[in-house]
């Protein structure tokens, strides 16, 4: 039935129906996600152990050594995309790209290994968690593009129709930023949108040249409440893993580790537990 306390990973919207994957281990399902007022409820939708392919697909990860290490979690969704009717998701510690189509999922052959090689990042020495961690689609050019999280932090153009590495590329880091990492993705409008966790803002690319045009902050939840502090973590590590944006609003999921809420957040909002949260923006003009 799904995982009882979803930790978000990614979102996609299908169909006018908004969809969110879980990092949690051997979590498999795609959650309808009804947002009602100030509550986000979850419903398990779609099996993807289910699917066609999966149990073939979960067997060779456990037996490889996909990014450099034999010993792994198989199942760690990390982000989910779409393109016309396939649906792509990443699983993080085998460095995999999946397709879901015709009620079959399979493996995509990206080479990330060689590319990253070729362009002098010890891709197979990264930490197990540390792996691809977000996924977006330009589906009219037939582009994908994956967020690397970290050591090497990189973003990287992908050549949906051939599957051929294009580019790879990352972000000019700020000073303050002293644990750079890239959360997820999203592609809108010709742009490509970056969730950048530890700094607690979206940055807006120019698609071909990653240059960045733009970026949003969502540090604060009100004048009381910064995000950092929302849950008791004890890190100071951001907790935002899934983006999505619509035309007037902005979505990020937060992954909270289980962490339950602060204090003061359940002073300030009706909140209690440890569940995992949706935050809802405004989109600014021209954004």
């Amino acid at each position: 039935m799904g995982s009882t306390n979803l930790e978000v990973s990614g979102l996609v919207k299908v169909q006018d129906q908004l969809y969110a994957v879980s990092d949690n281990p051997e979590d498999t399902w795609l959650y309808s996600v009804d947002l009602k007022g100030t509550r986000a409820i979850y419903k398990p939708s779609i099996n993807i152990k289910s699917l066609d392919g999966y149990w073939n697909y979960y067997l060779k990860t456990l037996s490889s050594n996909s990014g450099g290490r034999w010993l792994k979690v198989p199942w760690d969704i990390e982000g989910v995309s779409i393109c016309s009717d396939k649906v792509y998701i990443v699983n993080e510690q085998a460095r995999d790209v999946l397709e879901i189509s015709d009620n079959k999922i399979s493996k995509l052959n990206i080479d990330l290994e060689s590319a990253f090689k070729n362009n002098s990042m010890p891709f197979h020495k990264s930490p197990s968690n540390a792996g691809l961690e977000g996924i977006a689609i330009d589906c009219e050019n037939q582009t994908l593009y994956l967020a690397q999280e970290r050591s090497p932090r990189a973003i990287v153009v992908v050549n949906l129709n051939t599957l051929k590495v294009e580019k790879i590329g990352s972000t000019k880091v700020l000073k303050e930023n002293i644990h750079p990492d890239y959360a997820d993705l999203f592609f809108n409008n010709n742009a490509l949108y970056v969730l950048e966790r530890n700094m607690s803002r979206i940055l807006k690319l120019d698609p071909k040249s990653l240059e960045v045009i733009q970026s949003v902050s969502y540090a604060s939840l009100g004048p009381q409440l910064q995000i950092q502090d929302l849950y008791n973590t004890g890190e100071p590590y951001g907790l935002a893993e899934a983006l999505y944006m619509s035309d007037r609003h902005i979505f990020i999921g937060l992954d909270n580790n289980r962490n339950s809420f602060s204090k003061k957040a359940k002073i300030l909002y009706p909140l209690k537990g440890d569940h995992s949260v949706i935050l809802k923006f405004d989109r600014p003009e021209g954004f």
